[in-house]
C-alpha cells in the first residue's frame, strides 16, 4: 500500500467508526467503546508505519474548483515534522479513547460519546495533515463541533450545558481570528 493510500486510511478511519457508532451502535455501548478503541490504535500503528518507514516528503492534492485564481482542493502535506507529530496525535488520541472504555463504562450513552470522540480524532488528525489553509479552518471548525459534543456530553446536566456554551462562544473568537489570518494571506499571496 502506497504512502498517500496509508494517509487516507489514517485520516478517514476515525470518521468511520464515528458514522458506524453513531448509526449502527448508539444502543450497544461497549460495543462502540471498543470498536473505536481499536480503530484508533489501528490508525496509531499506520501513522507509525509512516513514521518509521518513509523519509520523504509527501504532496498530494486534488483540485476540487476553482474561485478565480484561487484553488479549493484537498491534500495532503507530510514533512518530518507532520509524520511525528501525526503519529503523537493519534497514538495519544488511541490512549484516550482507551482510558475512555473505563471512564465511560457505565454512561448509558457510550455511542454518542465514542462517535464524538472519533470525531475529533479524525478532525485532529485532518489538522495535522492539510495541505492548505482552507482545509486546516474546515478541520478547525470540526474540532470546534467534536469539543463542543464532548462538553455537552451530559447535555441534561447545568455545568455541562454552560461548559459548552462557553467553548463554542471561545471557538468563536478563534474562528474569527482564523479567518482573518487567511483573508490577510490570501491578500497577501494570493493563494490558501
Amino acid at each position: 500500500m502506497n504512502t498517500v493510500s496509508l494517509l487516507h486510511w489514517i485520516l478517514f478511519l476515525p470518521l468511520g467508526a464515528a458514522a458506524f457508532s453513531a448509526f449502527f451502535l448508539r444502543r450497544q455501548g461497549a460495543f462502540a467503546a471498543w470498536f473505536s478503541t481499536v480503530t484508533a490504535f489501528v490508525i496509531a500503528g499506520l501513522a507509525l508505519t509512516i513514521l518509521t518507514q518513509t523519509s520523504e516528503d509527501i504532496k498530494w492534492h486534488y483540485e476540487l474548483g476553482k474561485i478565480g485564481e484561487i484553488s479549493l482542493g484537498f491534500g495532503y502535506l507530510i514533512d518530518a515534522h507532520a509524520r511525528l507529530m501525526l503519529f503523537v496525535v493519534s497514538f495519544v488520541a488511541a490512549w484516550i479513547h482507551l482510558f475512555s472504555v473505563g471512564y465511560m463504562k457505565e454512561d448509558d450513552s457510550r455511542g454518542r460519546f465514542f462517535a464524538g470522540l472519533s470525531i475529533f480524532m479524525f478532525s485532529i488528525l485532518g489538522i495535522v495533515i492539510a495541505d492548505n489553509l482552507l482545509m486546516t479552518f474546515i478541520f478547525w471548525e470540526l474540532v470546534g463541533f467534536s469539543s463542543y459534543m464532548l462538553i455537552a456530553h451530559y447535555f441534561d446536566t447545568d455545568f455541562a450545558a454552560e461548559a459548552s456554551k462557553k467553548a463554542f462562544i471561545t471557538n468563536r473568537v478563534g474562528d474569527l481570528g482564523f479567518i482573518l489570518g487567511i483573508a490577510l494571506c490570501l491578500k497577501l499571496y494570493g493563494t490558501l
